[in-house]
């Protein structure tokens, strides 16, 4: 009997032991993860945000008050006939009514931090510069009233290094652009597989916001798109 409640007894400080082990271990773990944690928390806090491009700029952080406004919305592309016909009367009343008062052209004081970016003279006291939409604007414009020249039989009106200048011009506008949006096609129009591009949805940017921008920080008072 004696030698039995010995094995039991020293059994059973094996597992007292045991257990103590494990306790302490489990102990220890648990303060090497907690250690870990806030250290895991901190950088998570302190990582910068990922800069984006805005207007031209190489990377900012936040939207500068000296450039015009980037505001979204959803269009539906339709059909507006008045924008091909002749350029005279109401169709170019139409497009000058996309040109705001200065052509697009602004001006940023120099009391405005500016970034170094390409085609920009620091030491000038104010700097000068066209909104580039509108730039783009006048090119398709001046693209469109040489057609109708050329219909008319005016082929010189507008120098062809200008037209060259324009179309490359818009050329590399519109792949800066990158517009993904989808126009589906369907079995049943014509001609079948291809697509005319009206009726499908596009995220824009707010055309109103950037016109009212442009015109309220004009230089000039200049109203024309040729």
């Amino acid at each position: 009997m004696r030698s039995h409640s010995r094995v039991y007894l020293l059994l059973a400080a094996v597992m007292a032991v045991a257990n103590v082990v494990l306790g302490a271990l489990l102990v220890a773990q648990f303060r090497s993860s907690q250690q870990k944690a806030p250290s895991h928390h901190h950088n998570h806090h302190q990582k910068k945000p990922t800069p984006i491009p805005i207007g031209g700029l190489p990377q900012v952080n936040s939207h500068p008050d000296w450039l015009p406004p980037e505001e979204w919305r959803t269009e539906i592309f339709r059909l507006h006939e008045i924008y091909g016909e002749e350029p005279v009367g109401t169709a170019k009343e139409a497009w000058l009514s996309l040109i705001p008062k200065g052509k697009g052209f602004i001006v940023v004081k120099n009391d405005t931090e500016l970034p170094n970016m390409p085609g920009l003279r620091h030491p000038e006291h104010e700097q000068h510069a066209c909104v580039a939409i509108f730039h783009q604007l006048h090119c398709l414009y001046i693209t469109y009233a040489a057609y109708w020249n050329a219909r008319a039989g005016n082929f010189d009106d507008i120098p062809p290094e200008h037209l060259i200048h324009c179309w490359d011009y818009l050329r590399q506008s519109i792949m800066c652009a990158g517009d993904t949006s989808l126009e589906w096609v369907h079995r049943l129009d014509s001609p079948p597989g291809e697509t005319s591009g009206w009726g499908f949805q596009h995220t824009c940017k707010n055309f109103d916001a950037i016109f009212d921008w442009a015109e309220s920080h004009r230089y000039t008072e200049t109203v024309e798109i040729d």
